[in-house]
């Protein structure tokens, strides 16, 4: 059953994380071997990965499960710490990109 579009809960630290690792949605989807629409599905809230998945998206985009989750109670950084140092390596990325 679908969910309404107001109940759905985007996963934006998987956004964040993807971004920082300086990827696009369809390169996480042929990383994890899944659809570029399923990786835009757990972005958007529309669905969310099994525990297979997470543990690879902690893998691959360098971060832990607990961060994907929004389980701050055993981070090492804060929230917004964490946030802020993937956010920035999210523009490194972009910019090393553009010089190569």
């Amino acid at each position: 059953m679908a969910k309404e579009k107001d109940e759905r809960i985007p996963f934006k630290r998987l956004t964040i994380a993807r971004e920082a690792a300086g990827l696009s949605q369809k390169a996480l989807s042929d990383i994890l071997s899944v659809d570029a629409v399923t990786v835009n599905r757990w972005e958007h809230g529309d669905s969310r990965p099994n525990w297979d998945y997470l543990r690879k998206l902690s893998k691959v985009l360098n971060v832990t499960i607990d961060y994907l989750l929004e389980n701050d109670a055993v981070d090492t950084f804060t929230v917004e710490e964490t946030d802020l140092i993937l956010r920035a390596a999210a523009i490194l990325n972009k910019k090393m990109k553009r010089k190569n």
